[in-house]
């Protein structure tokens, strides 16, 4: 099996290649993606998802099927047709492609048109034409071309290639990032205010024809909160893969997370059900990103925390007791108020009036389950989970 090997390197390259991998997975199920998935971090992706596949009249790259079907899966193709003049106006398309042609001509417009993700990467008149899927089709032959100029993204492939069914203006776009127009993030120099705001001391680099494919499905694990858009960046598609996925099941469950919890229960479902080992310097690399309108920013917990969050017992520990308040003591890192709560968890217990006192006690009082069942239960999990805290940090040598 012929595989193209990718490794992390920016987080912008790392949501392009999360987002394909996305895409693939919408055509072909997540196990055939995680199989790819290897523990050095890097991905080994079949090269036959870039072979094509007979609709209508013409072959047509896999990858780029399932990009169209995913980008209008909640579309019906009789409305999509009837929508904007479609049956008038890609009546050419219909013809080689038949209706399936409605569903590209939409996924085209909603990538490549004015304010969206890629707005004028791809000339209206190259995918209409078909030149966009032959340029995906080509992309395992052309990469490995040897050349002068690397690819400035992968740092693998060349970025000398020319694709003579491509506009002049389309092949520039492709290979110049500072021409890619990527839309909604603050990324890029200003070619007339600062002429060397790349590392190369040059307002551009030029970009292999798999980057720029890979580029084209960047904002697709982004997800949406109140601060912006967030993807979790690491050194590991394998661990993004899965934080990526646990951060949809966490937003799933509510949308008022704040930064801190979301990452939070992010690790901890991460602990609980993939079972792999991380080395300090893996879990130092765990990052948020996140997509401002006007600005990029990150957020990550210290690095104690993290420790603590990634480890499957206590994982297992907070999920029994699955009281938000002892989450957030353990993301804040404020362990020893876990003391203070099972002592007043433990007074509570034998307190004939405590319906009557519960303002009295400081964190008793902000539990979510306080019947005398539940606080028996918290008060013998509570000493287990600050046991192995502490248990944690001293093996790790880590000062709080």
């Amino acid at each position: 099996m012929a595989t193209i090997t990718l490794y992390p390197t920016s987080w912008l390259y790392n949501a392009s290649v999360i987002g394909f991998l996305e895409v693939i997975a919408f055509g072909e199920g997540s196990t055939v993606v995680e199989k790819w998935l290897k523990d050095d971090g890097s991905v080994e992706i079949d090269s036959r998802v870039f072979d094509s596949v007979q609709i209508g009249s013409r072959g047509f790259p896999i990858s780029l099927k399932y990009y169209v079907e995913y980008l209008t899966q909640n579309e019906d193709e009789n409305e999509i047709k009837n929508r904007n003049g479609y049956e008038n106006r890609y009546s050419d398309l219909t013809a080689v492609l038949g209706d399936w042609g409605y569903r590209y001509a939409r996924a085209m417009n909603r990538l490549f048109a004015t304010n969206k993700p890629c707005q004028n990467l791809i000339q209206r008149e190259d995918w209409l034409r078909f030149s966009f899927p032959d340029f995906v089709s080509s992309i395992p032959s052309v990469i490995n071309r040897s050349a002068n100029s690397i690819c400035g993204v992968c740092s693998n492939y060349s970025s000398d290639v020319n694709f003579p069914y491509l506009s002049k203006n389309t092949i520039r776009r492709l290979k110049q990032f500072s021409e890619m127009h990527i839309h909604s993030l603050s990324l890029g120099p200003s070619r007339g205010e600062f002429p060397n705001a790349f590392w190369n001391m040059s307002h551009s680099f030029t970009i292999c024809p798999l980057c720029t494919y890979l580029i084209t499905h960047h904002y697709i694990p982004f997800v949406s909160i109140k601060d912006g858009d967030i993807f979790i960046n690491h050194s590991s598609f394998k661990i993004m893969w899965y934080l990526n996925k646990f951060v949809k099941n966490v937003l799933g469950r509510s949308n008022a997370y704040k930064l801190d919890q979301i990452l939070g229960l992010t690790l901890l479902e991460f602990a609980q059900k993939v079972f792999m080992t991380l080395g300090i310097w893996s879990i130092m690399n765990i990052e948020m990103v996140i997509n401002k309108k006007d600005a990029i920013d990150y957020y990550s917990l210290p690095l104690y925390v993290m420790k603590v969050l990634l480890n499957k017992k206590v994982a297992n520990l907070l999920n029994d007791i699955g009281e938000p308040i002892i989450f957030e003591m353990v993301i804040s890192g404020n362990f020893d108020s876990l003391v203070e709560l099972n002592h007043e968890v433990l007074k509570s217990v034998f307190d004939d009036n405590f319906e009557r006192n519960k303002k009295r006690y400081k964190y008793v009082s902000r539990l979510k389950n306080t019947n005398k069942r539940n606080m028996q239960k918290i008060s013998a999990i509570l000493p287990e989970l600050y046991a192995q805290i502490d248990s944690i940090l001293k093996l790790r040598e880590v000062k709080i």
